[in-house]
């Protein structure tokens, strides 16, 4: 059994990132070249009752943004990403944002509509990512 860490927090044993919070699973896991990230939420306060797909979205890529710093990566280095839509109707939303996202040469994507258990989630957000050299690693 592994050790409860402080919420945001990564350690790696074994090449698996675990998380924190009271997750039952890592927020990261590395297998060979790829970084497979579990899904990702817009925080509890970007979540309120005003939110939307569009502030939700860009709350759970900054999320993923910050899981990928941590290991030295950025968006250029996603090559998938899952995204979960609590409701259909927001994909056009979801979509605009995408594109100010990954306005070039975006990753390969696939989006599904999803009950979201998170308390008032509109998206969630799974991403791969290639571990790259970058130039003055």
């Amino acid at each position: 059994m592994h050790d409860m860490h402080i919420l945001n927090a990564t350690t790696e044993r074994d090449g698996i990132v675990t998380g924190g919070s009271m997750t039952a699973f890592a927020a990261a896991t590395r297998t060979g070249e790829l970084l497979y990230l579990s899904g990702q939420i817009a925080p509890e306060p970007d979540r309120g009752p005003a939110s939307t797909v569009v502030s939700q979205t860009e709350a759970a890529y900054r999320q993923v943004e910050q899981l990928l710093a941590s290991h030295n990566l950025t968006l250029q280095d996603v090559r998938y990403v899952t995204g979960y839509l609590n409701n259909p109707a927001d994909f056009d939303e979801y979509h605009a944002t995408w594109r100010k996202v990954f306005p070039v040469d975006p990753p390969a994507r696939t989006t599904v509509a999803a009950a979201i258990l998170a308390d008032n989630a509109l998206i969630e957000l799974s991403v791969i990512a290639a571990l790259t050299t970058h130039p003055g690693d």
